[in-house]
């Protein structure tokens, strides 16, 4: 099986019936990142990532489920996310962190 073919309802599925962990969903997707970086369509592959899909495989196991829960999503680089990079793909902002909290990654 191929996660990064799946429909985000299949993985959804697959997630909660224990047929696979948010942490084999996530690794698979940053694979198929790594595989296609000659496309520049990832800017930035958030290190704490996997620790993430760790916390949301425990909240699954306890029977704590969003609705969400297992999907991986990529976070276009003009949202502000709080202690991320948000560059918008320009080279004078490569660097931004916003100081204030606008939305919050998990």
């Amino acid at each position: 099986m191929e996660i990064v073919k799946l429909s985000a309802k299949e993985i959804r599925e697959k997630v909660l019936n224990k047929e696979i962990t948010c942490v084999e969903v996530v690794k698979a997707f940053i694979e198929q990142i790594e595989k296609n970086k000659e496309y520049n369509a990832v800017l930035e592959v958030y290190a704490d990532a996997v620790d993430y899909a760790k916390e949301i495989d425990k909240q699954i196991s306890t029977g704590a489920k969003g609705k969400l829960a297992g999907i991986p999503v990529i976070v276009k680089d003009n949202i502000l996310v709080e202690g991320k990079i948000a560059s918008c793909g320009s080279n004078m902002l490569k660097h931004f962190v916003p100081p204030y909290r606008v939305s919050k990654v998990a």
